[in-house]
């Protein structure tokens, strides 16, 4: 045990030193490391010095050295230590590794925005980010899907527009182009069924048994993403649908994704 402890702590004391050129990080480990001398919050900056080490010499050349250096980084690299030693998931240790890694990489997101991403992520379960994530992906599939149905959509109604004139020619025995139309009605038609049907296909992960839970547990997911701003209810007002039957992830849902993901 003791030579366990003693490993940790050399492992601590060498992610001091990787960041020894940048005092405002260094000084954030050693508040953080030592302020609470429980040893088990001590186990956890040092398993996540590991993490962060490991992602960030692979990244060496492309960190931005002057981002490590001011201010408003230092406040996210302090947030994030904090809710480190406050949580035993290494899956939450992890996507805290990837926002400071994302913030060495690209430093686009203010500290604001950065404290309330890192609040949801504290506070949301891991199965709950994994379904969030799911929403986000059947929206990015989607969107295409909805572009190419207005542009069908918008071609069978000119078609349809052309088809009576066309009707009334080969009535009156003339020639026409009335067969050729249909056809291509035909076509479009198809078009339209097979985007309906990549919807049909992706909303699988939508649904409970997609993630082998019951449906109540399913619900209440739904419904804690959906409190906080992540899932909207876009069945209300439809008949015969349930309150949370079926939603879509929110702008600011779609934010936080691609912020954590990595």
């Amino acid at each position: 045990m003791k030579h366990s402890i003693h490993k940790k702590d050399r492992r601590l004391a060498v992610m001091q030193n990787y960041f020894s050129d940048i005092p405002n990080i260094g000084n954030t480990l050693d508040l953080v490391a030592f302020a609470d001398r429980s040893q088990i919050k001590k186990n956890r900056i040092s398993d996540f010095a590991d993490l962060l080490k490991d992602e960030s010499d692979y990244n060496t050349k492309l960190i931005n050295l002057d981002t490590l250096q001011t201010e408003e980084f230092s406040d996210l690299f302090e947030s994030v230590l904090m809710r480190v030693v406050q949580s035993s998931s290494k899956e939450k240790h992890r996507r805290f590794r990837d926002i400071l890694i994302n913030q060495m990489l690209c430093p686009n997101i203010n500290v604001d925005s950065a404290e309330i991403y890192l609040d949801l992520i504290s506070s949301l379960s891991e199965a709950e980010i994994t379904i969030l994530h799911h929403f986000n992906l059947f929206y990015i599939k989607l969107k295409p899907i909805k572009q190419n149905l207005v542009r069908h959509n918008n071609k069978l109604e000119q078609l349809r527009e052309r088809l009576e004139p066309e009707r009334e020619l080969k009535a009156a025995g003339y020639a026409n182009n009335y067969l050729s139309l249909i056809a291509e009605i035909d076509g479009v038609n198809n078009l339209i069924a097979s985007e309906n049907e990549k919807i049909t296909s992706g909303r699988h992960r939508l649904e409970a048994p997609y993630y082998n839970i019951t449906e109540d547990q399913f619900l209440y997911f739904k419904q804690r993403l959906f409190s906080r701003g992540l899932l909207v209810d876009t069945g209300i007002g439809g008949i015969g649908v349930e309150p949370f039957e079926y939603m879509s992830i929110t702008q600011f849902g779609r934010e936080f994704m691609e912020y954590i993901i990595r």
